[in-house]
């Protein structure tokens, strides 16, 4: 009774017919997925670019990391450049808060990269010129600043500079 229903449909082909024709063709491709993917080893490619990327990233995020000490740590420099660096990374929240808690951490401690590590090396060049500031020569400031400048071939900013000297030398 249900075959002599089925079959009365016109257009010579039956509902069931017409469904079990997409079901074959829906278990060909999947089958044909799932050959693909196991012959061409398509997860073990994609760990292997995972961890490239993290590789990859490292560095960047290293050289990024120089560049704040460059370029001083005010805020509308690292505001114009956070905007440049989010428009390259994932939009995910967790990436923008790990973002800005290295920005974070690199305004509050002073710790802004190549600037940070050329007033370290200079104070440690020049044993006798800090001696002479601890005693109260308040004009060998203006000898650290310029040693720095010449360090960084004056591509420091003079405010950031004046401040983390002055930090250090507390």
């Amino acid at each position: 009774m249900l075959a002599e229903s089925l079959m009365a449909i016109p257009g010579g082909q039956s509902k069931l017919r017409v469904t079990m024709k997409l079901l074959r063709l829906t278990g060909r491709v999947v089958r044909r997925l799932v050959w693909e993917t196991a012959t061409d080893e398509t997860l073990g490619l994609s760990a292997q670019m995972a961890y490239q990327f993290l590789f990859t990233l490292a560095p960047g995020l290293l050289f990024l990391w120089h560049l704040l000490g460059l370029f001083g740590t005010d805020p509308a420099t690292l505001h114009k450049m956070l905007g440049v660096v989010r428009a390259f990374l994932p939009p995910d929240p967790k990436v923008q808060e790990i973002l800005d808690s290295v920005v974070a951490n690199v305004i509050v401690t002073g710790s802004g990269g190549a600037l940070a590590t050329a007033v370290d090396a200079v104070l440690a060049e020049f044993p006798q010129q800090l001696a002479q500031f601890r005693a109260g020569n308040d004009k060998v400031l203006q000898f650290f600043v310029g040693q720095c400048m010449k360090r960084l071939r004056g591509q420091a900013n003079p405010q950031q500079l004046n401040s983390l000297l002055a930090e250090r030398l507390k």
